[in-house]
């Protein structure tokens, strides 16, 4: 539990001072004192799950890459369209198109994989079957 309040802290730290906040900044947007923000980012106190969602909303990042369960921040992205789009890229990606090139759902027969090369190779192996079958369909 240490390890993971104190990952947090080191990424909450960093996250503020990518923005160029003061924690009396932060501590206005997510409405505590500075002083339990500090708490935060010295690893003393955790914050509350509502907390958390408002840290990771205000920064951009996901819950998981502030806890430490993920090392892409995926920053989220708000289109004209209202819908979200994560990237790794802090600026905005182009205009998502209207329609995706391939549309596919997973299937997962057994358990969703942990392993991130397993998961990447099941999903590589799920386009190149949604890319057989548009082209078959053509």
């Amino acid at each position: 539990m240490a390890d993971e309040q104190e990952t947090m802290a080191a990424r909450l730290q960093m996250c503020r001072r990518k923005t160029g906040e003061s924690q009396s900044d932060v501590a206005r947007v997510i409405n505590v004192t500075r002083q339990a923000y500090n708490n935060y980012e010295r690893a003393i106190r955790p914050c509350d799950i509502k907390t958390l969602a408002l840290l990771a909303d205000h920064f951009g990042v996901t819950t998981d890459y502030l806890i430490g369960r993920s090392d892409t921040p995926c920053y989220k992205h708000t289109q004209s369209d209202g819908s979200v789009v994560l990237s790794t890229q802090k600026e905005p990606p182009e205009q998502m198109p209207e329609e995706p090139t391939v549309r596919t759902d997973l299937s997962f027969t057994g358990d969703f994989p942990r392993d991130r090369k397993q998961l990447e190779q099941l999903v590589q192996e799920q386009v190149r079957k949604a890319l057989r079958d548009q082209r078959t369909n053509q």
